[in-house]
């Protein structure tokens, strides 16, 4: 069909009212550009679900397209809003070791679409789990998708209030050493949401002298907003105090587990 076929399908996808479920370009000698072109067209796509292409010309860059388009590796944002909608997925056969191992990966998302089909929301959750939260697998995605590799990255995506449940998803889900590997990135994290309350303590020490010798001197209406500005930092430490007693805990018991000098 050549790169202006590719182009002609790819703009009917792409239209908000599509709704092709199963498409079939096999030996259509659609090479890697076209093949780029065609996930390309499928990043907004909740329709297809059936896309064969077998018996095309195109080998890892335009498999990398595809894997790309059901797994972005490159934030949480991304992974969780990758195309969660084809279920299946055909592509051309493979000639080498490398093409083989990345077929794989993209096959490994795949079966979460289609464990999860009609659930985007429970798809995306997977993904981030299983490749985001997994540093081998995202070591290995990063890499092959050109993106910086760490859990300090991923961390900074993270609320710090939530850290310490993710730390705990992460130890349940791929064990205690995967665990603590995100545990050494995201300390910095963590220790900045504690070091909010000691914060909090002397913004309040500092604003109640301010306040008590303005108080006495000041009008009815000005007192009446240093009271006011009194009760919101005080409930902002309250919010501050629940959430850190509520979140805090379960890393350090998930983690207490480990020998003595892991835990060093």
């Amino acid at each position: 069909i050549g790169r202006d076929g590719c182009m002609v399908i790819s703009k009917l996808l792409q239209k908000e009212d599509s709704s092709l479920r199963v498409l079939s370009l096999n030996s259509t000698s659609m090479g890697d550009d076209e093949a780029e072109i065609l996930a390309s067209s499928l990043q907004h796509n909740t329709k297809l679900t059936d896309l064969s292409l077998l018996d095309n010309q195109f080998r890892v860059k335009g498999c990398m397209a595809f894997l790309k388009l059901l797994n972005d590796i490159s934030s949480i944002d991304r992974t969780y809003n990758s195309n969660h909608s084809l279920t299946s997925l055909d592509l051309p056969r493979s000639i080498d070791s490398f093409s083989c191992g990345l077929k794989k990966h993209i096959d490994f998302v795949r079966r979460i679409n289609e464990e999860q089909e009609g659930n985007a929301e429970a798809a995306g959750r997977a993904k981030v789990i299983e490749t985001i939260l997994n540093s081998r697998k995202r070591m290995y995605l990063s890499r092959l998708q050109g993106i910086a590799n760490s859990y300090g990255r991923v961390s900074t995506e993270v609320d710090p209030v939530l850290l310490p449940n993710v730390l705990a998803l992460v130890g349940g889900k791929h064990g205690q050493s995967e665990m603590y590997l995100m545990l050494v990135a995201t300390i910095p994290d963590l220790a900045s949401t504690m070091n909010k309350n000691d914060v909090l303590k002397q913004e309040v020490a500092e604003n109640a002298w301010t306040a008590a010798v303005e108080f006495g001197a000041g009008d009815k209406s000005r007192r009446k907003t240093i009271k006011k500005n009194l009760a919101s930092i005080m409930k902002k430490k309250d919010v501050l105090k629940q959430e850190v007693a509520e979140n805090v805990p379960t890393a350090a018991n998930e983690f207490g587990a480990g020998d003595k000098s892991r835990r060093k």
